[in-house]
């Protein structure tokens, strides 16, 4: 197949792209800004220019048989350009011929959802889904990247995690390889729908980060922290310069998340689902290669 993805200098949307070139299909895809770096990163013959709410080349999703969109704007104030924005790519798309497209979502879409990226993903999905078209909704993935791949190095390098109300909330995880495993059987098959990829049983904020710790061992200091107090403490440490593995925005999001309302289609999909410990040791191993 001809495919497309957006976002293609992404962490999920390159390795989607590695993924899909090491099945044998024709990939190509948009980056926001020069494309001279992502070409030799993925290994894709062609890059086009895509910012989303600007004006872009409709020529690039000429000959393509599916358009998997994974770019969003992370900026602030930021709802227009990615909801209209990811809309104008998909009539574009369509205009030129493509039948099949899939938008990339995430766990924490919810309609109530208490900060922007929540409520941009579920407004997207409704869009795709009255349209006939694929959602694909992962979990955390797990992997030398994205936003696991950047809390993971806030951790081990930090002698210090706060944890708040103890790391007792809950979790929606999945390995990098299970999610582009399961991915790529999606847009192969064809079938429209929404699809649930995380590992059937949520693990603990707590058990996530000692797993990380433990499989690089890192040692960590945990810090309990009542959830009442948590919003204050990130917004003072974020204003002197501190990192912690959650932000403000991250613990909404965690605690608009507890009440599960996705049934899993992992297992469906690929018959088994890789464990927490394999896929943190894989993502472990990948960034201490990195930092050698």
């Amino acid at each position: 197949m001809r495919i497309f993805i957006t976002g293609a200098n992404g962490f999920l949307g390159s390795s989607l792209a590695r993924c899909l070139l090491d099945a044998g299909h024709n990939v190509s895809g948009s980056v926001r800004a020069s494309p001279s770096k992502v070409v030799s990163v993925v290994g894709v013959d062609e890059i086009g220019v895509v910012e989303l709410g600007r004006p872009f080349d409709k020529d690039l999703f000429r000959q393509k048989d599916v358009v998997i969109h994974c770019a969003h704007d992370f900026s602030p104030n930021s709802v227009l350009q990615n909801v209209d924005g990811t809309r104008a790519i998909y009539e574009a798309a369509k205009d030129a011929g493509v039948v099949r497209q899939a938008f990339l979502s995430s766990y924490s879409a919810r309609r109530d959802s208490p900060v922007a990226y929540g409520r941009i993903k579920y407004q997207l999905e409704t869009f795709f889904l009255a349209a006939g078209q694929v959602v694909i909704r992962p979990g955390l993935v797990i992997g030398n990247g994205g936003l696991f791949g950047r809390n993971m190095r806030r951790i081990l390098t930090s002698p210090v995690t706060p944890l708040p109300d103890g790391g007792r909330d809950r979790v929606a995880i999945i390995g990098i390889l299970d999610f582009l495993a399961a991915t790529r059987l999606i847009i192969e098959s064809g079938r429209p729908g929404a699809y649930n990829l995380f590992c059937n049983e949520l693990v603990t904020l707590r058990e996530l980060t000692e797993s990380l710790n433990r499989h690089a061992e890192h040692l960590s200091i945990y810090i309990s922290i009542p959830c009442a107090w948590s919003v204050f403490f990130l917004n003072a440490m974020q204003r002197l310069g501190i990192r912690f593995p959650v932000d403000v925005n991250n613990l909404k999001a965690l605690k608009n998340t507890q009440p599960r309302i996705y049934s899993s289609d992992l297992k469906r999909l690929l018959g088994s689902e890789t464990s927490m410990d394999a896929a943190l040791s894989l993502a472990v191993s990948l960034f201490k290669t990195e930092d050698a």
